[in-house]
């Protein structure tokens, strides 16, 4: 049911052994805000990050010499701003989320080891989660816990998409359910049910582009 759906604001001091976590530490003055993560096979997560503080060239020089780091490439640099592409090995957070069905309100910043990070999903989802990162020893806070407010995000039908679509997987890698048998719990066509979910998403990144934190 759309009420079951919370919106968690957590803090979580992340462990040494995760490779972008430790390189915030070595370098507590720059702001990193990790705007896109995507898993990929063997293991591995894509993600799109954001630095933003002095010291550029040290870090990327730090991160040509880190072993968990497949490769990366830079998408954009000033002397105080860098958008790098990062292939990670083990990204440990990403795979939890992706297996509770969790979906990710972006970014995720994290600075001097520390990560906020801003998770919609079903309240059971999201209580299994906690429990992952209470078993691997990752401790959290909770600073804000609360409903999505539709009136300023999506609209009831387009919260009830997104609702309906965390439940059954179709955000999985793979799907638990494809675009085809999805509409037909709403009975709209696959076009028609795409296009929702395109609107819902732009909502969803325009929200975040619009708030204090972007």
């Amino acid at each position: 049911m759309p009420g079951d759906v919370i919106h968690v604001r957590l803090e979580v001091k992340v462990p040494d052994d995760k490779c972008l976590f430790r390189i915030s530490k070595q370098f507590p003055h720059l702001v990193f805000k990790n705007i896109s993560m995507l898993p990929i096979p063997d293991k591995m997560g894509n993600t799109l990050v954001e630095v933003n503080g002095v010291d550029i060239p040290n870090l990327l020089n730090t991160l040509d010499g880190e072993s968990k780091i497949i490769e990366h490439e830079i998408v954009f640099e000033e002397s105080d701003h860098v958008l790098v592409n990062i292939k990670v090995r083990e990204p440990t957070l990403l795979t939890l989320m992706t297996t509770r069905e969790v979906m990710i309100d972006y970014p995720v910043v994290f600075k001097d080891g520390i990560a906020t990070i801003t998770l919609i999903g079903p309240r059971e989802n999201i209580d299994t989660l906690l429990e992952d990162l209470e078993h691997r020893r990752m401790r959290f806070s909770i600073k804000n816990i609360g409903s999505p407010n539709p009136r300023e995000v999506l609209s009831g039908k387009q919260k009830a998409v997104l609702v309906k679509a965390l439940e059954k997987g179709f955000f999985e890698v793979p799907r638990h359910i494809s675009l085809t048998d999805l509409a037909k719990e709403f009975g709209v066509s696959p076009n028609a049910l795409s296009e929702m979910i395109r609107r819902l998403s732009k909502r969803l990144a325009m929200h975040y582009m619009e708030s204090p934190s972007a």
